[in-house]
């Protein structure tokens, strides 16, 4: 593990509050976790997920932002029986 890899692990892992004060901030209760090998997997739950949150994620902006991070994965959960995964190609 080289000293870029470990530092672009600790970044991911210090992303998690401000995306869940960016969430809060617009008023969702979105819970923000990271999973995998150098956290490189954003996991997203919240109570309303649904194809059409995941449809204008996927348009927006943040998801870039989330994808220059590393994160090679975005998991939207519900926490019941909804759950998508978005990756990121070309990695």
């Amino acid at each position: 593990a080289s000293a870029q890899a470990a530092l672009g692990r600790e970044a991911r892992l210090a992303y998690k509050a401000p995306l869940r004060e960016h969430f809060l901030d617009q008023g969702f209760d979105i819970k923000v976790a990271t999973s995998g090998k150098d956290h490189t997997h954003l996991d997203l739950q919240f109570a309303l997920f649904n194809d059409v949150w995941v449809h204008r994620f996927q348009k927006g902006d943040l998801i870039q932002e989330i994808r220059s991070r590393g994160f090679t994965r975005v998991r939207f959960s519900d926490g019941y029986d909804y759950s998508v995964d978005v990756t990121f190609d070309g990695r």
